[in-house]
């Protein structure tokens, strides 16, 4: 408790002697090993305090709110977190933190990544990292709302093992390279939404989970198909535009309802 005490005045005469480094400044977190991590207080660690001087303030709410959400990108007040050795934000050991309004581009591992934990994510701009744009590990859970995920190496978005995502309203794009634009694999769960799916890969979304898909535009460049299902999967497709595939959804041994525009359902098409 002493430490804890001790750590909150250094944070308070920080924002007192710093409006930079208050929610709503714009941050510029560069050259680090990992640009922002995030961990909950009650399990007694602050993070390291090598990474951004502002970084305790994250773990004490379990709040990222560095850009102005009302304004979005646009407003000038964006956190900057580049060129890190890792992950540019990373939320981990059960935090649950609210990251708004961030641009995340040029690290070397993921943008930002959730780990075990449950997180919502508003407005980021996540672009040209060396991994995923968005990746959610582990039993995490997560929302991401119009969020934008463009030309990061692997996926824009993916659910590697297990965990669960709502995606809405996003913007996940990559031009060529063989990863899908999102992957949902290992029991992992996700519901897309009204997000925009656009680029190369070899599907614009690879699916060995669950997944409900409605009203997404989901683009592609020749690829093979727009949704691929591998064995075991579920999911129920409807309202979707998908085009500049081989096909649209495949699957054979998949367990998926395919609604058409005439609300006509079959199980597996292919």
């Amino acid at each position: 408790h002493i430490w804890a005490g001790i750590y909150l005045a250094v944070i308070v005469l920080r924002l007192h002697f710093n409006p930079s480094a208050r929610p709503g400044a714009a941050w510029r977190l560069q050259y680090k090993r990992c640009g922002l991590v995030l961990i909950p207080i009650h399990q007694g660690v602050f993070g390291n305090p090598r990474h951004h001087a502002a970084q305790p303030l994250a773990n004490l709410f379990n709040l990222v709110f560095l850009a102005d959400p009302t304004h979005g990108l646009d407003a000038g007040r964006t956190g900057l977190i580049f060129r890190n050795k890792l992950t540019g934000i990373g939320c981990r050991k059960h935090s649950s933190p609210i990251i708004v309004g961030n641009h995340c581009y040029e690290n070397e591992a993921a943008g930002i990544g959730v780990d075990t934990s449950t997180a919502f994510l508003l407005r980021n701009r996540v672009e040209k990292n060396g991994a995923a744009g968005i990746g959610i590990e582990g039993p995490s859970k997560a929302c991401l709302f119009e969020n934008v995920c463009l030309e990061n190496r692997l996926v824009a978005v993916g659910i590697p093992n297990g965990g669960e995502a709502l995606l809405q309203n996003n913007t996940l794009v990559r031009t060529g390279g063989m990863p899908p634009i999102v992957a949902i694999l290992r029991g992992s769960k996700a519901t897309l939404t009204g997000n925009t799916i656009r680029g190369g890969g070899v599907a614009g979304v690879v699916l060995e989970g669950q997944l409900h898909a409605v009203a997404n535009v989901i683009e592609g460049q020749n690829g093979g198909s727009g949704i691929f299902a591998r064995e075991d999967s579920e999911g129920t497709i409807a309202g979707n535009r998908i085009n500049g595939y081989r096909k649209q959804v495949s699957g054979k041994v998949a367990r998926i309802t395919f609604i058409d525009g005439a609300n006509h359902e079959k199980e597996n098409p292919n």
